[in-house]
């Protein structure tokens, strides 16, 4: 077990520039009253993590994570020094800011960049993800493909990532289709977690906790946007943890008739015996939040802080990561792990082998 916990280097970097955003999305913790205005990521952090971006090319780095990056002051000065290595770069932005034509022609050298978009109602827009505007987010897209076209480069690869709720479900396949038209060439479809309401502002909800006609006719519009994508050969992600919470509310239907509740950790099922989560972040990731701190993941945080002198492999191979590694190798998993939404279950020992030829292709 022990050479499957050790892993030279992440061959993922995510680097959150800032936790500040220009946005509050109802479904989002920076809804909360209590969620602060965030922080950017001290220079000394950021000027470590981009010389190892620059020194690790064959490495896929995002510069995102809980903010919108596009807001930290010369962004685009360290994106550019990324990408001036041939760098794969990704981002996940809103697109809801007025950009300058230096910082279009940053984004257009991006390999690629996800759009947080939850509909294709202009009004329904605007209610879920207040401060912003489709129309803006579309334009903003079409700039950077100009943007693209000027220089003689190929645009970046376009997709959007939609949180699901009882709001904006009933019009998936709607806004699958103007995505599509407007080049978007993948999706993410994620899974709500709950937070406490907000007063004065749109109200949302898991889709398992419509009545059971709604939630029938919501989990049918689910299936037939996914037979859409399939059908169009357009790639998605992100669904798996969705699909589950969607068949355990059917069975829940189908022998209890009981109604099922979600957490402020989501629709969570209890660990299957010999199960684990189908999860391979810990020996993929490194996520440097704005704050310092270093996880392999957005949901995850503990007190392991990177700075100026940090050795970034030596991080990787920490006792953080190295617990993680072995709980889900052998089942023990941390309440974070065990909670999690985006991830299924899996048997213990068919986890196991997939780590090791996960570890075998390396």
């Amino acid at each position: 077990m022990k050479p499957m916990v050790w892993v030279k280097a992440p061959n993922r970097l995510l680097i959150e520039f800032t936790s500040r955003c220009n946005l509050r999305c109802v479904y989002c913790h920076k809804s909360q009253p209590d969620a602060g205005n965030g922080s950017d990521l001290p220079d000394e952090v950021l000027e470590k993590a981009v010389a190892y971006a620059i020194s690790h090319p064959t490495s896929r780095i995002c510069v995102n994570g809980n903010g919108e990056t596009t807001l930290r002051k010369n962004w685009d000065y360290y994106c550019d020094r990324i990408l001036e290595k041939n760098v794969n770069l990704g981002i996940i932005t809103n697109l809801s800011k007025e950009f300058t034509d230096k910082e279009l022609s940053t984004l257009c050298r991006f390999k690629s960049i996800e759009v947080s978009c939850d509909t294709a109602d202009p009004a329904l827009f605007r209610k879920l993800r207040r401060g912003a505007e489709l129309e803006r987010l579309l334009q903003n897209m079409s700039l950077i493909k100009s943007a693209a076209l000027r220089e003689n480069r190929p645009p970046p690869l376009f997709s959007w990532s939609c949180v699901l709720s009882d709001q904006n479900v009933f019009n998936l396949d709607d806004y699958v289709i103007l995505a599509m038209e407007h080049g978007v060439q993948s999706f993410c479809l994620c899974n709500l977690i709950k937070h406490p309401e907000v007063n004065g502002v749109l109200s949302v909800k898991h889709i398992t906790e419509l009545p059971d006609d709604k939630f029938i006719e919501a989990a049918q519009i689910v299936m037939k946007t996914v037979g859409i994508l399939i059908k169009s050969a357009i790639k998605f992600h992100g669904i798996h943890g969705l699909m589950q919470t969607i068949l355990r509310r059917y069975k829940a239907m189908a022998s209890s008739g009981e109604t099922m509740t979600v957490t402020g950790e989501g629709l969570v099922s209890a660990q299957p015996r010999g199960h684990t989560r189908d999860c391979v972040e810990p020996w993929q990731n490194m996520f440097i939040r704005s704050n310092s701190s270093v996880s392999p993941c957005c949901s995850i945080e503990r007190d392991l802080f990177i700075d100026g002198n940090s050795d970034i492999e030596a991080l990787f191979n920490s006792e953080f990561y190295l617990q993680l590694r072995e709980g889900l190798l052998t089942g023990n998993l941390c309440p974070s792990c065990r909670n999690c939404t985006g991830a299924e279950w899996m048997p213990i020992e068919e986890y196991q082998n997939k780590i090791q030829r996960l570890l075998s292709g390396r």
